[in-house]
């Protein structure tokens, strides 16, 4: 297993951590939060049954809400009873955010971001988007991790999703944060970068690529050609795991990262990503903004680094 260093840097201001790295775990659904506001109850239980106890501390409780609040029990069940049918039916959006830092670079997180109830965007995706600390991909937790992910993607009908490495950011210093994550990025293929809550509004049933842990729902599978075409295309130690709603491709025992300034390739997940090109979001917004500042070379570097 490559083992991962502990990336955290602080800002010596504020002295809050603006970027660090984690393990983050993304679905995206066609669903509005009503219709699914059971699974996703569920789907919250269960990330707080595995994370340390009291580990969240900060909410922002919906959409409207600009500011990170004391979580409590209290406003915990306000977090919840926001997901019932008869509120996320009636209002534009409905979204809840958790996590153990406030307006700092999480370790631990749960956000909801909810496809919006006024507007018929096909794009649009319902967000569930989870992380944890680096700990979890140890020899002595990794089998149990994959299980749990196994366990909470099989209680929500995603259409993609993927578990992997990725770099957390604070919203506060966004600006020096993303500027280190280019470099990071673009020398390490392996980790994931992401703004989901973007993403969400324009990945039209697609998937984001290729991660350690890849999800794709029985329409994505289908238009591959389904299970036995994947299984062709595939080769071993890459393992397809079906679940109840849908397909998870592991790329390898344990995440592979890489170095481009070593030249330590990723072959596993070039092969995904290869076997998966069909139905890849490119051209993605947000790492337009953020990853490349524009630079449509950068973006396609990044896009395509399993592929070119």
């Amino acid at each position: 297993m490559e083992q991962l260093k502990s990336i955290e840097r602080i800002d010596s201001e504020s002295e809050r951590v603006y970027l660090r790295n984690g393990v983050v775990l993304s679905f995206f659904l066609a669903r509005y939060v009503h219709e699914i506001s059971d699974a996703l109850s569920l789907v919250l239980d269960r990330y707080l049954g595995l994370i340390p106890a009291g580990a969240l501390t900060y909410v922002v409780p919906s959409a409207t809400a600009e500011e990170w609040k004391e979580l409590n029990d209290k406003t915990l069940a306000r977090c919840k009873a926001s997901l019932a049918p008869p509120g996320s039916r009636k209002r534009p959006m409905t979204s809840i955010h958790l996590n153990d830092a406030g307006a700092s670079a999480p370790m631990y997180s749960f956000s909801i971001v909810g496809k919006a109830t006024d507007e018929d965007v096909d794009e649009e995706m319902t967000l569930v988007q989870m992380t944890f600390g680096l700990d979890v991909l140890k020899n002595t937790q990794l089998e149990q991790f994959v299980a749990n992910v196994k366990t909470i993607a099989g209680l929500l009908p995603f259409t993609s999703g993927y578990c992997s490495p990725t770099f957390l950011f604070s919203d506060l210093h966004k600006s020096k944060a993303w500027g280190e994550i280019r470099g990071l990025a673009l020398r390490h293929p392996g980790y994931d970068v992401q703004y989901s809550r973007d993403s969400a509004l324009t990945l039209d049933g697609k998937s984001r690529g290729a991660r350690w842990l890849t999800l794709l729902g029985p329409g994505l599978v289908k238009k591959l050609g389904g299970l036995p075409a994947l299984k062709r295309r595939l080769p071993a130690p890459i393992m397809l795991i079906e679940l109840p709603t849908g397909l998870m491709i592991r790329a390898g025992t344990s995440p592979e990262i890489g170095d481009i300034n070593r030249r330590a390739d990723t072959p596993l997940l070039r092969h995904v990503a290869q076997a998966i090109e069909p139905v890849t979001v490119f051209e993605e917004v947000p790492m337009l903004i953020y990853l490349a500042l524009r630079d449509e070379e950068v973006l396609r570097r990044w896009e395509r680094r399993f592929l070119d």
